[in-house]
């Protein structure tokens, strides 16, 4: 467990790892190949955000996507998540929700 305060590089301390094998020995046409567990949504929507950012900067075709509650229409909060295959390479998620897939 890291306790740093805000700002600190948290965050990149383990994207930077995950990203870094993707781009060296992962697939940019195989979904799902890491993914980072966040214990509430709040983080999985600032982790996607970081990790989006590096892997754009890679260029395409990598993608992060997220697994959360927000994947569901407002409406339907029992949908099911999306399917693996519409899924980035990198994938941020809330436990509960990758029970879910």
């Amino acid at each position: 467990v890291a306790r740093a305060p805000t700002g600190t590089g948290k965050t990149l301390v383990y994207l930077l790892p995950a990203c870094h094998l993707l781009l060296t020995q992962g697939s940019p046409t195989t979904p799902l190949q890491a993914l980072c567990l966040c214990p509430t949504r709040e983080l999985v929507a600032q982790t996607l955000s970081v990790a989006s950012r590096i892997l754009s900067a890679c260029g395409p075709p990598w993608r992060a996507s997220a697994i959360a509650a927000d994947n569901r229409a407002d409406d339907a909060p029992d949908a099911p998540p999306p399917p693996i295959a519409r899924l980035g390479e990198l994938v941020v998620a809330a436990p509960g929700r990758v029970a879910a897939v």
